[in-house]
Parts: structure tokens; sequence; C-alpha cells
């Protein structure tokens, strides 16, 4: 359970840390503005991803941490996938991203909850 834990935060640390990243160099603003969002939500959003890979990665020597950064990121989520689906008004398939990864929060969260 622990090396499955392990993995999986590592690989969402990776992908939020792409992700992230993209964001804040704005490779992705037009997805915002197409949301109608303020041009701060690129750095808001990149920022909130970012801090969410430092939880993950020291949630493998703290469990905690992996469950707060799991909450947090997976909050993050459902709000991509709600920006999707409400201020874009975009067909689910593009917020499928958001959900799987919010999955994948959900699973670090209680992989971790089992550890404590």
């Amino acid at each position: 359970m622990q090396l499955t834990a392990i993995l999986l935060q590592i690989l969402l640390a990776l992908a939020f840390l792409y992700f992230g990243t993209q964001i804040l160099l704005r490779k992705m603003e037009a997805s915002f503005v197409h949301f109608g969002l303020p041009a701060f939500f690129n750095t808001l959003t990149g920022s909130v991803e970012i801090i969410g890979v430092f939880g993950l990665i020291i949630g493998i020597w703290f469990p905690i941490m992996a469950i707060y950064s799991g909450i947090w990121l997976g909050i993050t989520m459902i709000c991509g996938a709600l920006a999707h689906l409400v201020l874009g008004r975009d067909p689910i398939s593009k917020a499928f991203l958001s959900l799987f990864l919010l999955v994948l929060c959900a699973v670090v969260v209680l992989l971790n909850l089992s550890l404590l």
C-alpha cells in the first residue's frame, strides 16, 4: 500500500508540476480567457498546483501532508472541472482530465489515511 501511495504521489506531482508550470508561463491562458476569468487566475491556479506538488513530495515521508495536498489539489480539480462545465459550457470531455486527476487525488488521500 505504501509503495502504491508513493508511486501515485510521484506521478501526480509530475503531472501537477507540468500543468502548474504551463499555467504560470501563460501557455494555457486561452482557457482562462474562454472561462471569462481575469488574468491573475493564471498565477493563482499555477501557484496552487505548485504548492500541491511540494505537499505531495513531502507527503512521501509525512503522510498527513499527502492527505492535505490530495484534498488541496482535489478541490482545485473540482474547480477546474466546474470551470469547463459551467463557465466555459464545454462538453464533459473537456473536463475529463480534471475529473481523472480528482479521482487520483482521492486515491492518494485514502491510501495515506490507511497509513496513519
